[in-house]
């Protein structure tokens, strides 16, 4: 401690290092220098004083901003939209829940906070994009995965615990998407053997909306770039019977876009598919992209019983 104080005195620690606590470490380098610059001890407690001090104000911040958010949130609330658009979450359970906010509005409110946003450290917009998603609501989760966007560039294996918690509190298609998109995607290329660990283990989750972020994850660019089809078509595999049709779909999806990467490969797979009668909410939506002769020859394969 007293080492890293002398560090930051000589202007050899920088803010990001500090965790957004470059104030706190300077006001205990002030009163260091000022009351006992050689006691090891005073400095560790003058530190620790200045440290809960910190937490308590960071506290009362994000408490402050997640109320800000919500309270906006309630006051553009629209029942009547909100009814509507849980007509399209009817198969998700009771723990999914709208505010029934309309496209240009919430953008509007993102707007709004993005800059608040952008001024918290990387452990607050952890912690508050924890509390967003815990809450239930889709427009809180997206403000959640919005906060954690931020973090993606400085996130590291050793805080992937947020991604389990934000797994647990996963609950509708929407969410689980942006999730993947946003946030687990550039993970995954930077840190492949982590994040495929924790897809793998989502993959046989209870939970759907896990079983679909661990396949929606290659979707679009990384889909496209086809460095991971063998590992999207292994953890599809695994769920081409799966009960849910949210899952299925996620599957299809996964399958259409990585046919973009490596379209032979893919196109075979989905070929044996279609021989084994596998649902067509899957291998329909596998083919979306294909025409022509491709596509022709993709729909003459039927399953084996019946040639």
């Amino acid at each position: 401690m007293y080492a890293f104080l002398k560090l930051a005195k000589d202007n050899r620690v920088s803010d990001d290092e500090c965790d957004g606590g470059a104030s706190l470490l300077r006001g205990a380098i002030y009163l260091h220098v000022r009351c006992s610059p050689d006691n090891v001890h005073v400095s560790l407690v003058i530190y620790v004083a200045c440290l809960v001090v910190r937490l308590v104000i960071w506290g009362l911040d994000v408490e402050r901003l997640y109320e800000d958010v919500v309270d906006e949130l309630e006051r553009r609330a629209d029942a009547e939209r909100a009814k509507k658009e849980m007509h399209w979450h009817k198969t998700v359970g009771d723990t999914f829940k709208c505010y029934g906010i309309s496209a240009p509005e919430f953008e509007e409110i993102a707007k709004k906070y993005r800059q608040a946003f952008r001024n918290l450290s990387f452990s607050e917009r952890s912690e508050l994009a924890k509390r967003f998603f815990r809450s239930g609501y889709g427009a809180q989760m997206s403000f959640g995965t919005a906060l954690l966007k931020l973090n993606v560039k400085e996130m590291k294996p050793a805080d992937f615990q947020v991604l389990e918690e934000v797994g647990d509190s996963l609950n509708n298609w929407g969410t689980v998407d942006g999730f993947s998109i946003d946030v687990l995607q550039p993970l995954l290329l930077s840190y492949p053997d982590q994040v495929l660990k924790i897809l793998t283990k989502w993959n046989k989750s209870k939970s759907l909306w896990k079983r679909r972020a661990s396949v929606v994850v290659f979707t679009r660019k990384v889909g496209a770039s086809g460095k991971f089809t063998d590992e999207a078509i292994r953890l599809c595999n695994n769920l081409i019977g799966d009960d849910e049709y949210y899952v299925r779909k996620g599957v299809g999806w996964t399958l259409k876009d990585s046919m973009r990467g490596n379209k032979k490969k893919v196109m075979e797979y989905v070929k044996k598919l279609r021989q084994k009668g596998t649902s067509a909410a899957i291998t329909l939506y596998a083919m979306k992209d294909l025409k022509g002769k491709e596509r022709k020859e993709l729909l003459k394969t039927k399953p084996r019983s019946q040639h």
